[in-house]
């Protein structure tokens, strides 16, 4: 980013010839980062649960049986599911919003609300972990 806002700085706006590649390498990198932190987010969420099922911290990092029991559930059906929760989450979200706009008693409401999801999201999650068994 850095890169980029120097070079246009340097050479000016009327040269795409000097600016042109640092921004495309800017894009670039945050495509790679939005990617990897995409496919962290999906194996970190399973890993949790993984962790709250053994109840062994280091089986949390055991990314060998992690990938294995992702593959056995299936990518698809697990990326699915969490774009299904999120999507819920955003719901979620704009309930809770709109509940915090009346004084006392929405507040109150938002509080079970808070609860309801908590324990929705735990659940969900745990469902399609144990979707299928897992790997020995």
């Amino acid at each position: 980013m850095i890169a980029a806002i120097s070079a246009i700085a340097a050479r000016g706006m009327d040269n795409p010839d000097v600016w042109a590649p640092a921004v495309a390498a800017v894009l670039s990198g945050i495509l790679l980062a939005a990617l990897v932190s995409l496919i962290i987010s999906f194996v970190s969420l399973f890993a949790l649960v993984r962790f709250a099922h053994t109840g062994s911290f280091f089986q949390a990092f055991n990314l060998g049986a992690i990938f294995s029991h992702i593959g056995r559930v299936g990518w698809g059906a697990w990326v699915v599911a969490v774009i299904v929760l999120a999507l819920i989450g955003l719901a979620y979200s704009i309930l809770v919003g709109l509940l915090a706009n009346i004084p006392v008693l929405g507040w109150i409401i938002g509080l079970f609300v808070g609860v309801a999801y908590g324990i929705f999201h735990a659940r969900y999650l745990t469902a399609a972990y144990e979707s299928v068994p897992a790997p020995g």
